[in-house]
């Protein structure tokens, strides 16, 4: 039985270990080669959890990200779409993973997800 128990210890951490969530940094967030973002989603759990709060607003989350995917991209809209990652088709994306981020009327930050479109 000890034999048993310490191989499915042993298991539980290996799995544990493949997660790869890194801190959130401007110039991982920024890393693109070839048109694809290497490292967003590493550390995009990070940006929800740790770095975004009440004291973003519009112009901070421009500045922190970059442009967001969203059109007519003004003060007043309320949510920003940050690509994370792509999976591509033959010609044309099958899914793209987005870091959803809702504003509130003062355009400051209220919430953020992701989610597949």
């Amino acid at each position: 039985m000890p034999k048993k128990l310490s191989l499915y210890i042993l298991l539980l951490l290996l799995i544990l270990s493949c997660s790869k969530n890194e801190k959130f940094t401007k110039k991982k967030w920024n890393d693109i080669n070839d048109g694809f973002y290497l490292q967003r989603k590493y550390i995009v759990d990070d940006l929800i959890e740790s770095v975004l709060d009440s004291t973003y607003c519009f112009e901070s989350i421009n500045t922190l990200l970059g442009p967001s995917m969203t059109p007519n991209l003004e003060p007043t809209q309320v949510l920003l779409y940050f690509e994370i990652e792509t999976e591509w088709g033959i010609i044309d994306p099958n899914w793209i993973k987005v870091l959803v981020i809702e504003l509130q009327k003062d355009s400051c930050y209220k919430n953020a997800y992701i989610k597949n479109i």
